[in-house]
């Protein structure tokens, strides 16, 4: 039997699970994600204050059972964070899905937790909602082994910012002499450098980034769409820097 004391987690996903448990996808910093049985939550006096079992907060865990499914033993706040609200909240809710949808239960990666600490931090502070979700696709893809060179070409070349590439989500880049075009998998070095970058790009590139991560993503999603990406596509403010 597997039993966890305390673990940093952070909730993804809950949903109500018979009278008044709630079924729990919990990504955690050593063990990766895991499904997890909440009892009592929902009970007329609940086994753990109302509020705490929230996505986007951080958290202390403990938990213990054998399969995919164990049973919450603890659960404590590590910080208290504000809640996120408007296109911050939407952004986060797209990250939860992105994540449970990307890494799979009992698969331990540190570097996934890593990421997506870091994104809700910058979410909290309310930075620029396109480039943080940019770079988090970015991260996840490569935590999780799914992301090419960004810098080089399939050659091993440095890329040139000036000449158009086209994307192989498994390989990478391959020099073309037509004009770029995003929208057939053809960008620019620049929009590539860009992606490697942490520094924030200008609009333009940036724009062109959106198309180039789901490019990378799409062989790793399948055809099911996310629910999030809805709600992306309607909020308008979230292409624009803020």
């Amino acid at each position: 039997m597997r039993r966890i004391d305390s673990e940093p987690a952070f909730l993804l996903h809950l949903r109500p699970y018979r009278e008044t448990s709630v079924l729990i996808e919990a990504l955690c910093a050593r063990e990766g994600r895991v499904g997890l049985v909440a009892r009592g939550v929902r009970a007329v006096k609940p086994r753990w204050p109302r509020g705490l079992l929230e996505p986007f907060q951080a958290l202390s865990i403990g938990f213990q059972g054998r399969g995919e499914l164990a049973m919450l033993t603890a659960v404590d706040a590590d910080a208290v964070l504000p809640r996120l609200q408007g296109d911050w909240l939407v952004a986060g809710l797209y990250a939860n899905e992105l994540t449970l949808r990307l890494l799979s239960r009992d698969d331990p990666h540190p570097e996934v937790y890593n990421a997506y600490r870091d994104t809700l931090v910058a979410l909290h502070h309310q930075r620029p909602v396109a480039w943080i979700l940019r770079q988090f696709e970015r991260d996840l893809l490569g935590a999780l082994g799914y992301r090419p060179e960004l810098d080089r070409d399939v050659e091993g070349r440095e890329l040139d910012p000036e000449q158009s590439y086209r994307i192989d989500p498994e390989h990478g880049a391959s020099a073309t002499g037509g004009a770029a075009d995003p929208a057939r998998g053809v960008f620019q070095g620049a929009d590539l450098i860009a992606l490697a970058s942490i520094e924030t790009p200008p609009p333009e590139i940036l724009r062109n980034l959106r198309r180039l991560t789901a490019l990378l993503m799409r062989p790793h999603l399948g055809d099911r769409a996310l629910r999030s990406s809805g709600l992306l596509l309607r909020a308008r403010t979230l292409e624009q820097p803020k």
